[in-house]
Protein backbone atom coordinates (compact mmCIF):
# COMPACT_ATOMS: atom_id res chain seq x y z
CA UNK A 1 0.00 0.00 0.00
CA UNK A 2 2.80 2.42 0.84
CA UNK A 3 4.57 1.74 -2.43
CA UNK A 4 1.26 2.31 -4.25
CA UNK A 5 1.14 5.80 -2.79
CA UNK A 6 4.68 6.55 -3.96
CA UNK A 7 3.97 5.14 -7.41
CA UNK A 8 0.82 7.25 -7.77
CA UNK A 9 2.73 10.37 -6.85
CA UNK A 10 5.31 9.58 -9.54
CA UNK A 11 2.57 9.69 -12.18
CA UNK A 12 1.11 12.94 -10.89
CA UNK A 13 4.00 15.14 -9.90
CA UNK A 14 5.14 16.09 -13.36
CA UNK A 15 2.02 18.23 -13.64
CA UNK A 16 2.32 19.43 -10.05
CA UNK A 17 5.85 20.64 -10.61
CA UNK A 18 4.80 22.49 -13.75
CA UNK A 19 2.00 24.23 -11.91
CA UNK A 20 4.12 25.21 -8.94
CA UNK A 21 7.44 25.91 -10.69
CA UNK A 22 7.46 28.48 -13.52
CA UNK A 23 11.11 27.76 -14.24
CA UNK A 24 10.36 24.14 -15.12
CA UNK A 25 8.32 24.14 -18.38
CA UNK A 26 8.57 20.38 -18.88
CA UNK A 27 8.10 17.53 -16.50
CA UNK A 28 11.49 16.14 -15.38
CA UNK A 29 10.03 12.78 -14.38
CA UNK A 30 11.01 9.45 -15.83
CA UNK A 31 10.02 6.11 -14.33
CA UNK A 32 13.02 6.02 -12.00
CA UNK A 33 13.02 7.11 -8.36
CA UNK A 34 15.88 8.44 -6.33
CA UNK A 35 17.21 8.00 -2.86
CA UNK A 36 18.05 10.65 -0.30
CA UNK A 37 19.60 10.70 3.13
CA UNK A 38 17.70 11.57 6.26
CA UNK A 39 19.43 12.48 9.44
CA UNK A 40 17.96 11.48 12.77
CA UNK A 41 15.09 13.74 13.77
CA UNK A 42 14.56 15.23 10.31
CA UNK A 43 10.94 14.09 10.26
CA UNK A 44 10.06 16.93 12.61
CA UNK A 45 12.93 19.39 12.64
CA UNK A 46 14.82 19.47 9.36
CA UNK A 47 14.02 20.04 5.72
CA UNK A 48 14.32 16.82 3.72
CA UNK A 49 16.44 16.13 0.67
CA UNK A 50 19.98 15.51 -0.46
CA UNK A 51 22.03 15.36 -3.58
CA UNK A 52 21.47 12.26 -5.64
CA UNK A 53 20.76 11.03 -9.15
CA UNK A 54 18.96 12.93 -11.88
CA UNK A 55 15.50 12.04 -13.14
CA UNK A 56 16.35 13.45 -16.52
CA UNK A 57 19.06 10.99 -17.54
CA UNK A 58 18.93 7.28 -18.28
CA UNK A 59 22.51 7.13 -17.06
CA UNK A 60 21.76 8.88 -13.80
CA UNK A 61 24.51 8.55 -11.25
CA UNK A 62 27.37 8.37 -13.74
CA UNK A 63 27.92 12.13 -13.63
CA UNK A 64 28.73 13.30 -10.07
CA UNK A 65 27.63 16.82 -11.01
CA UNK A 66 24.06 15.75 -11.68
CA UNK A 67 21.43 16.69 -9.13
CA UNK A 68 17.97 15.35 -8.48
CA UNK A 69 14.86 17.33 -9.39
CA UNK A 70 12.22 15.49 -7.33
CA UNK A 71 12.21 13.24 -4.30
CA UNK A 72 9.40 11.33 -2.58
CA UNK A 73 9.74 9.32 0.59
CA UNK A 74 8.20 8.23 3.89
CA UNK A 75 10.09 8.55 7.15
CA UNK A 76 8.90 7.14 10.45
CA UNK A 77 9.93 6.69 14.06
CA UNK A 78 8.43 4.44 16.72
CA UNK A 79 8.97 3.18 20.23
CA UNK A 80 8.75 -0.59 20.01
CA UNK A 81 8.73 -3.37 22.58
CA UNK A 82 8.69 -6.64 20.62
CA UNK A 83 5.57 -8.65 21.24
CA UNK A 84 4.03 -5.91 23.38
CA UNK A 85 3.76 -2.40 21.96
CA UNK A 86 4.37 -0.15 18.95
CA UNK A 87 3.74 3.61 19.06
CA UNK A 88 5.12 6.15 16.65
CA UNK A 89 4.66 8.70 13.90
CA UNK A 90 5.25 8.77 10.17
CA UNK A 91 5.60 11.48 7.54
CA UNK A 92 5.21 11.55 3.77
CA UNK A 93 7.24 14.08 1.77
CA UNK A 94 7.37 15.10 -1.87
CA UNK A 95 10.10 17.65 -2.59
CA UNK A 96 10.93 19.54 -5.78
CA UNK A 97 14.41 20.97 -6.45
CA UNK A 98 14.27 23.74 -9.09
CA UNK A 99 17.24 24.33 -11.35
CA UNK A 100 17.60 27.79 -9.83
CA UNK A 101 18.40 26.21 -6.47
CA UNK A 102 16.65 25.67 -3.18
CA UNK A 103 13.74 23.30 -2.69
CA UNK A 104 9.96 23.34 -2.66
CA UNK A 105 7.87 20.94 -0.58
CA UNK A 106 4.95 19.88 -2.75
CA UNK A 107 3.37 17.53 -0.22
CA UNK A 108 3.89 16.99 3.49
CA UNK A 109 1.63 14.76 5.56
CA UNK A 110 2.02 13.29 9.03
CA UNK A 111 0.12 10.72 11.08
CA UNK A 112 0.24 8.54 14.17
CA UNK A 113 0.95 4.82 13.93
CA UNK A 114 -0.06 2.57 16.83
CA UNK A 115 -0.25 -1.19 17.25
CA UNK A 116 -3.53 -3.01 17.61
CA UNK A 117 -1.80 -6.31 18.32
CA UNK A 118 1.41 -8.25 17.90
CA UNK A 119 1.21 -10.81 15.10
CA UNK A 120 3.25 -13.93 14.25
CA UNK A 121 6.49 -12.59 12.86
CA UNK A 122 8.03 -13.42 9.51
CA UNK A 123 11.08 -15.71 9.38
CA UNK A 124 13.94 -14.03 11.18
CA UNK A 125 11.92 -10.96 12.16
CA UNK A 126 12.50 -9.26 15.49
CA UNK A 127 8.84 -8.27 15.68
CA UNK A 128 5.67 -7.71 13.67
CA UNK A 129 2.53 -5.74 14.45
CA UNK A 130 -0.89 -4.97 13.09
CA UNK A 131 -0.93 -1.15 13.19
CA UNK A 132 -3.48 1.58 12.54
CA UNK A 133 -3.00 5.04 11.01
CA UNK A 134 -4.78 7.87 12.86
CA UNK A 135 -4.60 11.64 13.11
CA UNK A 136 -3.54 12.15 9.51
CA UNK A 137 -2.66 15.79 8.91
CA UNK A 138 -1.82 17.16 5.47
CA UNK A 139 0.46 20.09 6.20
CA UNK A 140 1.40 21.08 2.64
CA UNK A 141 -0.38 20.25 -0.61
CA UNK A 142 0.87 22.29 -3.59
CA UNK A 143 -1.31 21.92 -6.67
CA UNK A 144 -3.15 19.06 -4.91
CA UNK A 145 -0.01 16.90 -5.07
CA UNK A 146 -1.10 14.81 -2.07
CA UNK A 147 -4.72 14.33 -3.06
CA UNK A 148 -4.18 13.66 -6.75
CA UNK A 149 -1.41 11.26 -5.83
CA UNK A 150 -3.86 9.24 -3.73
CA UNK A 151 -2.89 10.39 -0.26
CA UNK A 152 -5.99 11.76 1.45
CA UNK A 153 -7.23 11.82 5.01
CA UNK A 154 -10.44 10.03 4.04
CA UNK A 155 -8.55 7.22 2.33
CA UNK A 156 -6.01 6.44 5.05
CA UNK A 157 -7.48 7.53 8.36
CA UNK A 158 -7.99 4.39 10.51
CA UNK A 159 -6.48 2.12 7.85
CA UNK A 160 -4.68 -0.96 9.17
CA UNK A 161 -1.44 -2.57 7.98
CA UNK A 162 0.89 -5.33 9.12
CA UNK A 163 4.57 -4.44 9.42
CA UNK A 164 7.62 -6.38 10.57
CA UNK A 165 11.30 -5.66 11.12
CA UNK A 166 14.21 -7.87 10.05
CA UNK A 167 17.89 -7.20 9.36
CA UNK A 168 17.60 -3.45 8.80
CA UNK A 169 14.51 -3.83 6.63
CA UNK A 170 10.90 -2.81 7.15
CA UNK A 171 8.57 -5.50 5.83
CA UNK A 172 4.87 -5.30 4.97
CA UNK A 173 2.50 -8.26 4.75
CA UNK A 174 0.68 -8.05 1.42
CA UNK A 175 -1.63 -10.76 0.08
CA UNK A 176 -0.20 -13.27 2.55
CA UNK A 177 3.45 -12.62 1.64
CA UNK A 178 6.07 -10.49 3.38
CA UNK A 179 7.58 -7.85 1.10
CA UNK A 180 10.40 -5.39 1.74
CA UNK A 181 8.92 -1.91 2.09
CA UNK A 182 12.03 0.07 3.00
CA UNK A 183 15.18 0.50 5.06
CA UNK A 184 15.01 0.47 8.85
CA UNK A 185 17.06 0.34 12.02
CA UNK A 186 16.11 -0.82 15.48
CA UNK A 187 17.90 -0.14 18.75
CA UNK A 188 17.22 -2.85 21.30
CA UNK A 189 18.78 -0.73 24.02
CA UNK A 190 16.48 2.24 23.41
CA UNK A 191 13.52 0.34 21.89
CA UNK A 192 13.57 2.77 18.95
CA UNK A 193 12.67 1.98 15.36
CA UNK A 194 13.41 4.29 12.43
CA UNK A 195 12.47 3.59 8.82
CA UNK A 196 12.79 5.16 5.41
CA UNK A 197 10.71 4.19 2.39
CA UNK A 198 11.41 5.41 -1.12
CA UNK A 199 9.84 4.70 -4.48
CA UNK A 200 11.51 2.21 -6.81
CA UNK A 201 9.74 2.74 -10.11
Amino acid sequence: MIRWILCAVAVVLGGCADAGSPGNPQSPFTDSWLSGDISEGSASTAAPGSAGESYESETAGEDPDETITHEAFIYGEASVTPGESYEGTSEFWVVYYPESGGEEILCEASWTVAALESVPACDGCDFAFLVRYTGINIVTDVAAACEVGGFTVAEYENEEFIFGYRNNELLELLDGAWQVAGEASYSVQHSELEYYIEGSY
